[in-house]
């Protein structure tokens, strides 16, 4: 009975260290992104003139068999595409547009170049500023409607809602 007791006492002093160790830290990732989201919507062009632009991908026929064959980039461009049937096209500048499955235009964009965070700015049809993207790696960013709200996030291949429900996949090229 004696050598239990003792037993079980030799495991409680071995195993308490390890319960009583708790982190602690503050790390607020929260109040960053909200600091450089405050400063991307303070210079920001809510509206852009699209009398010039395309209505529809020029590029098309070409973008469309990149996506089939899995091609990463193309010339001057790069090509994501979402799992709701739409992809994106940047270009060089930092230009580009969102397209519907057949070519037509959704939205035009306009990235900046340069090293992250950065923002990626989303016009509609009409030339009005419906999202603003907060780039903040390769694979990661926060958007928010015209009104600076949390529409959701991206995280590698998932796209999240605000409340973390997966809302579609992309896959960059």
């Amino acid at each position: 009975m004696k050598k239990i007791i003792i037993i079980l006492l030799l495991i409680l002093l071995f195993l308490a260290p390890t319960y009583a160790k708790e982190l602690s830290g503050n790390v607020n990732i929260s109040k960053e992104i909200t600091s450089l989201k405050d400063k991307i919507f303070s210079n920001i062009t809510t509206s852009i003139n699209t009398d010039e632009l395309p209505s529809s991908d020029p590029d098309f026929m070409e973008n469309k068999t990149a996506l089939k064959s899995g091609i990463k980039k193309i010339k001057d461009r790069s090509i994501t595409v979402f799992s709701k049937g739409y992809y994106g096209v940047i270009f060089a500048d930092g230009s580009g547009y969102y397209c519907d499955d057949k070519g037509g235009i959704i939205n035009y964009l306009y990235e900046d170049q340069g090293n992250y965070p950065k923002k990626l700015s989303i016009y509609n049809k009409q030339g009005s500023l419906s999202q603003v993207s907060l780039i903040t790696a390769k694979d990661s960013s926060y958007n928010y409607n015209a009104k600076g709200e949390l529409m959701g996030f991206c995280e590698n291949n998932e796209c999240f809602d605000r409340f973390g429900n997966v809302s579609c996949t992309r896959y960059s090229y």
